[in-house]
Formats: structure tokens, C-alpha cells, sequence
């Protein structure tokens, strides 16, 4: 930093303290100070004084104006530079490499990272990380078009690649270019330079070429089917002979004998080993098949025919029937077993027997419906035998197999087949008989209402069995448990003949009785009942609840009486008849008043109708008392009695209510009161246990032995010393109470002392403030910060910079608030940046802190985790993590106040693992093979290069752990010389991302 701030703080004395500089400031703390003197002069609230000078020297750290970065030219060289140019800070500058060399320029280097600490005289230091850079290892991409059996020149053609581009090409031919075409069979020698001169040869060899042809070939087919007779003889010209023939069977010659019907492929190779291939096939005939077409026998007994069908084989065929018959159609046969052989012109024959059948004899049977009371019968036809379809024709006209809607007769029916053979036969339907009832037996319902009734049938005619079905859903010729009604029986036999009955069942009049009552007047059973009894069966029976059996009854008392009714088949009815009483009560009222503080008696009063009364009072205490207004001063229930002229008398009661109680006054601070913080205004608070319109309070301030009223409220502020009464009234009884207070005068809080501890570190919250003492007021006290709630606590802690608000407060609540202002030193801060936050296995990567603001003078650096850094006061630091690590680094200014900031690098652990020596030609480790997890998609690139960087080996995308696609430490099919080989491998990560590896195998035999 180019400037710098002092502070100061003002210790001793007293407080506060004034601050004077001499730049003309009037505060504590100076920022932004350029080199020079500076002098502060504090004075105490004293007036005393105290003056002092600060010298601030001049500073700033070095800084890097210029770099130059030269990357290596061939890949593997050390021609790489770099130059730095400095400035600020203080010369001279100490230049420190993390090579361990010095100087502003670090030459012959190999591509890598290094990092720059740069010194000046003044101790200040600043850190840079560089990167040299080199081209990726020179090599050609060839393809090589040689001369085959099908072209007699070639093509080749390069492609540079790693290095720098562009390329030259140079042939041993003298071309110059990339590609060369129409090349004869030869060796041919390219060298590849790229812009920084790195160059590389290659040599290829062309090969010569040629292929022989077909000038003839004879084929022979099978002649039968399924036979081995078919060959086939080549010949041959074009290519260099001798020639070789391979045939699809592995026989070998130009005639191929003795050969079934099929396929055939045949190469010929020359000497030159280039070769031709054909394809033939050796044809047949199709297979001889025989079949026999029958003229079927019509009908049994008579003759038929057969014919011979042939296909396949040679057409000219020859016929022969082991009945003797020499033609391929015979006739008039008759039904049996037959046989014949055929032959074609090529000798090849065929034979095959056949059973000539002939149709059973026609049979024609029948399946009756008959003729049913509710349906017409039906005849169906069954034909066995015969030749379907078949014709039938009816007696009757129809034609149909099954003839229905008949009544009773004979029908004939004739059947003719598809042949014209035919058969008769006659069925014959009758008539069938209707069922009857011959005779019913009816037991009607014994009581009305009851299913106590029963009827029974008898049949006769008809086809048993029969089916009885009764209108109720019952079935048989007896149904019982029937209510009166109708009832229907309908009677259907075996062949669906039906007869219906209708029936009536009767049952009596319902059993009931009515009732004429006469009222009981004045409980002297003067009532009476009179019953009727209509319905049911004679003779009747009746039974009272009393034990009573007329139907008269005389001199009842009021009340419920129950009687049962029985009639001559049991039929029973059960009734209350309610006898009524007629009563003439006296009617009155009642009225009592409430006993209050005002009004000791209460007055009770009967209030009856029109007539003449006599009344009588009964006391709570059991008194009694005569006439109908009473005068009480005893709260309670009273009962009177009320008699009329009849001599009937009521009681009733009434409550009488003492309403004495007073309400209750209350002055919250009742007592001596003190008004507190000299004389600030009291709240005085009165309350009643009573609430509602009739409840009234109000205040009085007695004054010369006088009572002076001040307010109906229920609460007062008063700031005058004295003796408050607080009254409450109910106007609802004239009930009154009061309560007093008495005000005395008390002084406030003067001052509050304070000690205070700053903040030490920007930012943090561990300053403190302490209270010292209280001067006036009622102790104890309690103390509070920025509005917060009063507590005892006089300490302060945890508190960062900025204004506080500190407050005591009395015992009577009087306060007394002061304001402190709590520095804090000057902030700053620390930023750290990496070169990457995901890394594979074995990269670097740069870091880079930042302390913040610029020229802030710290004073210690730690980076973390320790360990891993070549010198850990350095803000710039080179590092590799073997695994994902947390990078923090954590600054320190003088006081011990620290920043820090942290970076999370991942590393990709790819699994990669590669032998670092191989025993050329052995088994096992013989091969540089590529070993790999499956983190490991597939290895795009693998190169081998000697120590002048000739590449000796190439593979591109293959998949790794496989030893077939690694080096074997040969070179052009010759093993390399032992020593020491560098790899350049290009890994495909199954992420997507690509990982480069570069380093050395040791080749031994």
C-alpha cells in the first residue's frame, strides 16, 4: 500500500477527550496518510493536554509490468523462457524461482509450471505462477491404397499431426506434397517438418498384384430325384499359375463328380496368392408324386372308378394295376382295395394303393314330439347312411326334415341322398286327456283379522303327475294358515292339460266393544262406564281389571280401567276406559320486593281472583303469619296458603332476596405512594368487584380535613402530594365502599458512570460496556440497552462497533439514558481464486489469494492443509492434490485479527495404472498395455517414442486392460534396443472429458 492510518486513543485524564492533528483534523483515527510526520494533540475535559508526533514511512510491494513467455519449440525440449519485468516497492528486487535459481530470466526450460516470489529492499514481496508450453509429440497419420488383385497401382497418403503447424512434405521422389497417386509397386520415403522445424521420415512399401478368371464350364444334372449323378468340369486362364482349386466341399481339381442337386462355390487361387471365386448349381428333377382320383360308388351295391394323377419325374409314364388293368383311368369297379405303379421315361418309378369305398345304406329315423293340451306335436327326421345332403319329401307337401304344428295322424316321409338313393317311413301322433276337480273342503277363518283358514281338493282325469299352482304361491291339493279372500287353484298334468277352480273363504266381524263414562266430581266416585259389544261369535265373555264381569259399571272413582272382551271361538279384545275427575282449584299470584341497603323490609303480597279467601303465611324460620300482605326484613323462601269458600286450598312459595352486599373499592398502590423522578405525574388505578350501569366510582382529594371531589373515573393521574379515597357506589341497593392513598414526593437519577472495552477485531462483536456507578434515584436499579427490557445485568459483552443506548432505571421508574460510541480497527479481507475446481489425477493447478484492501499491511499468512506447499508465506501458490482437497488460507494483520477464504478442488481419480518397464518377447509382461477402471471409457491416442522423439508405435481408440492393443517393444517387426522409451497417451474419461499422460518405460530382454 502506498498510504497508510494512524489512531489514537485517549487514556488518563479526565473524559471525554478532544483530538487536534497537525494536517488541521480533528479526530481520533487518520486514513489515506501519505508518507511523513504527523502530530496529535489531545486535551481531557480538564483542559489538560498531552501533543505527539508519528513518522509514516514510505512502502508499496513490487509488481510485475512485463512478461515474456517463450513455449518449448519440439515437443520434449528444453528451449522454453521465461523474462519478467518489476517495478514499485523498493530496489533492488531479489527474484526467487521456485527452480531454486534467481534473475529475472529463467532460460532452457521444459514445458511446466513455475512460480516467481519477487523481493524488494523493503521486505515487501509479490507472487506470480507461469506456464511454458510445448507442442504435442510430431508424428504422421498415413493411409497406404496398395496394388491387390484387382489394380496394378497404388496410393498413399500423410497427414502431420502434434507439433506446430503447418507441415512440409518431403519425398524421396522429389514430390512436395501430401498424397501421392498412381504409385508402382516400390519403397517410397516421406519426411514431415512442421513451422518450428521439428521433422520426422517414414518409409512405405508398395506391392505388386494380379487375379485369374473363368474361360469355360460344363454342368451336369441329377437325373432322378434325391440321386448323387450330377458334375461339374472349369476351366481356367488369367492370373500366374499354377492355380489351386478349393471347392465349398473340400474337394480340390477342375471336375467336381458324383455331386447331388445343390449349390456349389469353387475358388481358384494363383501363385501370385490373388484368386477368383464362382458359384454354380447342380439341377434335378422335381420328385415323382402320385395320387388317386376316385369316381365314387353312388350308392351301396353298385360300381365306381379310379384315375391315376401324376407329377414330377420325366413326363412319358408308363401305368400298372395289380388287378391287370394297364390305362390311367379303369371303370366299373367295384368297391375295394386297388394298387398301382407308375414309371417315367427316365426309369424312375413311383407306387401308391387305394380302398375305392362306397356309401352305407340309407336309413331314415325319427324323434315325436306329441300333441300336448297347450302345444301341437312335431316330427325331426335323423338320416344315417347315404350320401349327404338329402331331400326330403312330406305326405303332407314340405320338405324340411322337421314338419311341427300337428295335431293328432299318420305322416310319411321319403328321403333321397345326393346319389339319388332313397327311403320311407310313416310316424303317427294322438290326442291327449284334460285334467278335473272332482270335489273341496273349506274351513273358514276363525277370527277376523286371522290366517286360521284351510281348503283341500280332489282330482281326477287328466295325465298324472299332476302340478297344482294356488293363487298365493302355494302348491298342492291342501293350503292352510289362509286369511278370508279369494283364492284360485289351477291344476296342469304331465302333458301340459290344465283346469282352473276359483274359491271363497269367509271369516266374522271384528270383536270390538265402545264405552259411555260418566265424570268422578270431587273424588266421591260418583263416575260410571256403560260398554256395547259388537262382531265376533256369541256368547261373550267379559273381565274387568277389577275382577268385575257386567258391562255396567257404577260408582267409579277417576281413573284408568282396563276390561278383556272373549267371544264363543276365543277371539279376544282388550281396551282402558279413562274415568275423568272434575277439580275447581283457587287461582292467585305472588309478588315479592328485594331487601337492599336502602330499603331493610320487603313487602310480600297475594294477589287472588274475585271471591272470598282465607291466606297463611309460613316464615323461613316456621312462623306462620295471617293475611294476604306481609312486611320482612329476613331474606328466604315464604309459602302461602289459599283456601276458597269450597274449602279447596293451593300452597305456593315465593323467594325474598337480600341484596346487602357492598361493592368492593380497591386502589391498586394503596398505602403510601411515592411520586417518583421529581414529581412526574402518578397513575392512580381504583376497581370495584362490581361491574354493570348501577355501579358508580369517583375519586376525593382530602384537603383541610374536607373531602373535595375530583372525577368519576376510575383511574387519576395526580402529581400533587396529598391523600386520594377512592369510592365505589351501587345506586342498585345503595351499597357503598372506599380505599385511600397517600402521594409523597421522591427525587430522580442525576448521572450514570460507564467503562467501556472497544472492538479489538474489525467486524467482531466482543466489545464491552460496564456500568460504574448510579448518582441519584431510589436504588436498586436495573439497566437496559438500546430499548431493550430492564434487567440487573450492569455488564454489557459480545457487542460489535456502532452507537449504544444505555439506560437505568429506578426502583419508582425513573429513568436517566446516555449514549457510548464503540470503535473498531480498519476491515480487510482475503479472496482466493484457483486455475480449476475439477481436476483428473496428477494436474496442477494455480493458486491465487488476494488481501484486501490493497496496502494492507499483514502480518502472517497460513495456508491449509499444511503440507503441501513449498513455502507457505507466499499468496501464490503451485500445487498437485493426489485427492479432492479443501484449500483454505487464513491471514493475520498485527493484532492478531485474521481473514480467510477457502476453495474446493476435486479430483477425479481415473484409475489409469501403467507398467513403468517391459521384458521384450516374454509372456506376461512382455507388452506396454494400458490397464484401466471403469471410470475409463477408451484410450484415444497411445504413442511411443524413442529419445530423439522418432514415433516407433501408434494405436488409436481402443478400449484399455487389453495386452493385444499394446506395445510389444518392436519397431517395424524388429525388437527395440533396450533403454528407456516415452509414452504419450490420451485417455477418453467415460464423463466426456480426456485426460493426457506422458511419461517413460523402461525397455529390457
Amino acid at each position: 500500500s502506498t498510504t497508510a492510518s494512524i489512531a489514537v486513543d485517549g487514556q488518563g485524564g479526565t473524559g471525554p477527550y478532544a483530538y487536534a492533528w497537525s494536517s488541521g483534523q480533528q479526530v481520533s483515527t487518520l486514513n489515506g496518510v501519505l508518507p511523513g510526520s504527523y502530530t496529535v494533540t489531545v486535551s481531557d475535559a480538564q483542559g489538560c493536554t498531552l501533543a505527539q508526533t508519528f513518522v509514516v514511512q514510505s512502502g508499496g510491494a513490487p509488481f510485475f509490468t512485463g512478461n515474456q513467455l517463450t513455449p518449448v519449440a519440439c515437443f520434449g525440449e528444453n528451449t522454453g523462457q521465461i523474462a519478467v519485468q518489476t517495478d514499485g516497492g523498493v530496489a533492488p528486487y531479489q527474484f526467487n524461482w521456485s527452480t531454486g535459481a534467481g534473475g529475472a530470466l529463467l532460460p532452457d526450460l521444459p514445458a511446466g509450471d513455475y512460480a516467481l516470489t519477487v523481493t524488494d529492499a523493503n521486505g515487501c514481496s509479490t507472487t506470480a505462477g507461469f506456464t511454458v508450453v510445448e507442442p504435442p509429440p510430431l508424428f504422421l497419420q498415413a493411409q497406404v491404397d496398395s496394388t491387390d488383385c484387382s489394380s496394378t497401382t497404388a496410393s498413399i497418403a500423410v497427414d502431420g499431426q502434434g507439433g506446430t503447424g503447418p507441415y512440409a512434405y518431403a519425398w524421396s521422389g522429389g514430390q512436395q506434397v501430401s498424397a501421392l497417386n498412381d504409385v508402382l509397386p516400390g519403397t517410397y520415403t516421406v519426411t514431415v517438418s512442421d513451422a518450428q522445424g521439428c521433422a520426422l521420415a517414414q518409409t512405405f512399401v508398395v506391392q505388386s498384384g494380379g487375379a485369374p478368371f473363368f474361360t469355360g464350364n460344363q454342368l451336369t444334372p441329377v437325373a432322378c430325384f434325391g440321386e448323387n449323378t450330377g458334375q461339374i468340369a472349369v476351366q481356367t486362364d488369367g492370373g500366374v499359375a499354377p492355380y489351386q482349386f478349393t471347392w465349398s466341399t473340400g474337394a480340390g481339381g477342375a471336375l467336381l463328380p458324383d455331386l447331388p442337386a445343390g449349390d456349389y462355390a469353387l475358388t481358384v487361387t494363383d501363385a501370385n496368392g490373388c484368386s477368383t471365386t464362382a458359384g454354380f448349381t447342380v439341377t434335378e428333377p422335381p420328385p415323382l408324386a402320385l395320387s388317386i382320383l376316385p369316381d365314387a360308388v353312388p350308392c351301396a351295391g353298385m360300381t365306381g372308378g379310379l384315375a391315376a394323377i401324376v407329377q414330377g419325374g420325366t413326363p412319358g409314364y408308363a401305368y400298372a394295376w395289380d388287378a391287370g388293368f394297364s390305362d390311367q383311368h379303369p371303370t366299373g369297379l367295384p368297391a375295394g382295395q386297388y394298387a398301382v405303379t407308375v414309371t417315367d421315361s427316365s426309369g424312375c418309378s413311383i407306387s401308391t394303393d387305394f380302398l375305392l369305398p362306397e356309401p352305407p345304406p340309407l336309413n331314415v329315423q325319427g324323434t315325436i314330439s306329441p300333441v300336448l293340451c297347450t302345444q301341437p306335436g312335431s316330427i325331426s327326421v335323423d338320416i344315417q347312411g347315404g350320401t349327404a345332403p338329402y331331400a326330403y319329401a312330406w305326405n303332407t307337401g314340405h320338405v324340411e326334415p322337421v314338419l311341427d304344428g300337428l295335431t293328432a295322424g299318420a305322416f310319411t316321409v321319403t328321403v333321397s341322398d345326393a346319389n339319388g338313393c332313397s327311403s320311407a317311413q310313416v310316424f303317427t301322433l294322438v290326442a291327449p286327456a284334460v285334467p278335473l276337480v272332482s270335489d273341496t273342503v273349506l274351513t273358514p277363518v276363525r277370527c277376523f283379522g286371522e290366517s286360521s283358514g284351510e281348503i283341500q281338493i280332489a282330482l281326477e282325469s287328466g295325465t298324472p303327475p299332476y302340478q297344482i299352482q294356488w293363487s298365493n304361491g302355494s302348491t298342492g291339493t291342501s293350503v292352510s294358515g289362509l286369511s278370508a279372500g279369494t283364492y284360485t287353484a289351477t291344476v296342469t298334468d304331465s302333458g301340459a292339460c290344465s283346469f282352473t277352480v276359483t274359491l271363497n273363504l269367509t271369516q266374522p266381524e271384528v270383536l270390538e266393544a265402545s264405552a259411555l263414562t260418566i265424570a268422578d266430581t270431587c273424588q266421591r266416585q260418583t263416575g260410571a262406564i256403560d260398554l256395547s259389544v259388537t262382531g265376533g261369535v256369541l256368547p261373550y265373555g267379559l273381565l274387568w281389571s277389577d275382577g268385575q264381569t257386567t258391562d255396567d259399571r257404577q260408582s267409579l272413582a277417576a281413573g284408568n280401567w282396563a276390561f278383556t272382551l272373549t267371544d264363543g271361538h276365543g277371539c279376544v279384545f282388550s281396551q282402558t276406559v279413562a274415568v275423568p275427575a272434575v277439580e275447581i282449584q283457587p287461582v292467585f299470584s305472588l309478588s315479592a320486593d328485594t331487601v337492599t341497603c336502602t330499603r331493610p323490609l320487603a313487602g310480600l303480597e297475594v294477589v287472588p281472583a274475585p271471591g272470598s279467601w282465607f291466606f297463611q303465611w309460613k316464615t323461613p324460620g316456621g312462623n306462620l303469619l295471617n293475611g294476604g300482605q306481609q312486611n320482612v326484613g329476613v331474606s328466604g323462601t315464604y309459602q302461602v296458603t289459599v283456601t276458597n269458600a269450597e274449602g279447596c286450598s293451593v300452597a305456593q312459595s315465593i323467594n325474598v332476596v337480600a341484596d346487602t352486599v357492598a361493592p368492593q373499592a380497591n386502589i391498586a398502590t394503596a398505602g403510601i405512594v411515592y411520586i417518583p423522578c421529581d414529581q412526574a405525574p402518578v397513575l392512580l388505578v381504583g376497581s370495584s368487584t362490581s361491574a354493570g350501569p348501577d355501579i358508580e366510582t369517583g375519586w376525593f382529594l382530602q384537603s383541610n380535613g374536607q373531602n373535595n371531589w375530583d372525577t368519576l373515573a376510575t383511574s387519576i393521574v395526580a402529581n400533587i402530594p396529598g391523600i386520594y379515597l377512592f369510592q365505589v357506589l351501587d345506586n342498585g341497593n345503595g351499597c357503598k365502599t372506599t380505599d385511600t392513598v397517600e402521594l409523597q414526593l421522591l427525587p430522580g437519577i442525576d448521572a450514570l458512570a460507564l467503562e467501556v472495552d472497544s472492538v479489538s477485531c474489525f467486524g467482531l462483536r466482543d466489545a464491552e460496556i460496564r456500568v460504574d456507578s448510579v448518582t441519584g434515584g431510589v436504588p436498586p436499579y436495573s439497566y437496559s440497552i438500546d430499548q431493550q427490557p430492564f434487567g440487573a445485568n450492569t455488564v454489557f459483552p459480545g457487542l460489535g462497533a456502532g452507537t449504544y443506548a444505555i439506560a437505568v432505571q429506578d426502583v419508582e421508574g425513573c429513568t436517566f439514558e446516555t449514549n457510548v460510541i464503540l470503535a473498531q480497527p480498519d476491515s480487510f479481507y482475503v479472496t482466493l481464486d484457483a486455475s480449476g475446481t475439477t481436476l483428473s489425477e496428477g494436474q496442477s493447478l494455480l493458486l491465487k489469494a488476494q488481501v484486501l484492501p490493497p496496502g494492507f499491511a499483514w502480518a502472517n499468512i497460513e495456508w491449509f492443509p499444511p503440507g503441501l506447499f513449498a513455502n507457505p508465506l507466499l499468496l501464490t501458490q503451485l500445487v498437485k492434490p493426489a485427492e479432492t482437497t479443501q484449500f483454505e488460507i487464513v491471514v493475520s494483520d498485527q493484532q492478531g485479527c485474521t481473514a480467510a477464504a477457502g476453495v474446493l478442488v476435486q479430483v477425479e481419480q481415473t484409475g489409469v495404472y501403467l507398467p513403468n518397464a517391459i521384458y521384450s518377447g516374454r509372456p506376461g509382461n512382455g507388452v506396454f498395455t494400458v490397464f484401466a477402471g471403469a471410470d475409463v471409457e477408451m484410450v484415444h491416442l497411445l504413442r511411443i517414442f524413442d529419445r530423439w522423439g522418432e514415433l516407433l508405435f501408434e494405436r488409436r481408440d481402443f478400449s484399455p486392460n487389453d495386452p493385444a492393443q499394446g506395445w510389444d517393444g518392436t519397431f517395424r517387426g524388429d525388437a527395440v534396443a533396450p533403454g528407456v522409451y516415452v509414452y504419450y497417451l490420451v485417455i477418453r474419461l467415460a464423463n466426456g472429458n480426456e485426460l493426457e499422460l506422458r511419461g517413460d518405460v523402461t525397455v529390457f530382454r
